[in-house]
C-alpha cells in the first residue's frame, strides 16, 4: 500500500518536473516553483499622488490620424501591437501610422519594443490616460 502511494506521488511529480524547485529522496519531499506571472500594462495601478491641491494637467491636439493611433493602440485586446496591425484596424497608410507613432513618441505617449522581426507599440501611462480622456469623450458625445 506505501509504495503504491509512494509510486502515485512520484508519477505526480514527475509529470509537474517543471514546476518543482526541490526533491528529496525515499521520504519523498517536493517542493512547487512559485509561479509570477507577467504585468500586463492594461492592468497596472498606477501611483497615487499625495499632492491634493493645485490643479495639474496635460493636454494634446490631436490630428485624425494621430487620434486613430491612439485609439488603435488603445481599442484593442493586445497591449503590444505592430504597424501593420494598427493599419488593419484604423485604415491608415503605414507613413500616416509612422507621422503618428513619431509624435507619440516624441511627447512620451507611447512606448516601443524591439523584436527580432519588427517593432511593437504601446501606450505609456500617459498614453493610456489620454486614450481614457478619448473614449469618455466619444462615449458622453454619442
Amino acid at each position: 500500500m506505501g509504495l503504491s502511494i509512494l509510486a502515485g506521488a512520484l508519477s505526480l511529480a514527475f509529470s509537474n518536473i517543471d514546476k518543482i524547485s526541490k526533491f528529496k529522496g525515499a521520504g519523498f519531499e517536493a517542493e512547487m516553483r512559485e509561479k509570477v506571472g507577467a504585468i500586463i500594462a492594461k492592468e497596472a495601478e498606477p501611483e497615487k499622488s499625495d499632492s491634493t491641491h493645485g490643479l495639474t494637467g496635460k493636454a494634446y491636439g490631436l490630428d485624425e490620424s494621430t487620434e486613430k493611433v491612439v485609439k488603435a493602440l488603445g481599442n484593442s485586446q493586445y497591449t503590444w501591437r505592430t504597424v501593420s496591425g494598427i493599419g488593419q484596424e484604423s485604415g491608415l497608410s503605414k507613413n500616416e501610422i509612422a507621422r503618428a507613432l513619431h509624435w507619440l513618441n516624441l511627447n512620451n505617449l507611447v512606448v516601443k519594443t524591439d523584436s527580432k522581426a519588427n517593432a511593437n507599440w504601446g501606450l505609456s501611462e500617459d498614453g493610456r490616460n489620454l486614450y481614457n480622456q478619448i473614449a469618455a469623450t466619444a462615449v458622453a458625445n454619442a
